[in-house]
């Protein structure tokens, strides 16, 4: 049991210091001059690894993480430019978008139960306050 919450949307983006070093890619063509963060080899089933094997320099990829976090980190640190949920990315303003949102990624994000529970007070009231809490908050972000 569940509800879709909100799409997702995408962006690479990278830290102000290294786009101070590198000029901030336009097109697919100028990202193989870029060092990219890239997805773990166990992260290659979701859409973003994938995007990343299909358009990012293989080559160039200088650190790889399955965490999300972890690349956000990365990015901040400025080891390259990373492919980030805009919601993330748009909450720190040391990272700044130079592609994006892509249109052809777009992940859902789902608020789920388990289906025995799903008629729980609780866990209606839970999914009810929360899920239209994160709705609000991250429709801000996907614009």
């Amino acid at each position: 049991f569940g509800r879709k919450l909100v799409d997702i949307r995408w962006a690479l983006v990278g830290s102000a210091d290294y786009l101070k070093a590198n000029p901030a890619p336009v097109t697919l063509k100028t990202l193989a001059r870029h060092q990219v963060i890239g997805w773990a080899e166990q992260s290659a089933p979701t859409k973003a690894a994938q995007w990343i094997a299909a358009h990012g320099p293989q080559d160039a990829i200088g650190f790889r993480s399955s965490g999300l976090i972890n690349q956000f980190m990365a990015a901040r640190a400025g080891l390259g430019l990373a492919l980030l949920p805009t919601y993330l990315a748009a909450a720190d303003p040391a990272l700044k978008r130079v592609m994006g949102p892509l249109k052809d990624l777009v992940t859902d994000l789902w608020l789920v139960t388990h289906r025995s529970l799903k008629d729980t007070a609780r866990v209606r009231a839970f999914m009810s306050i929360v899920g239209e809490g994160l709705k609000r908050k991250l429709s801000a972000y996907e614009k």
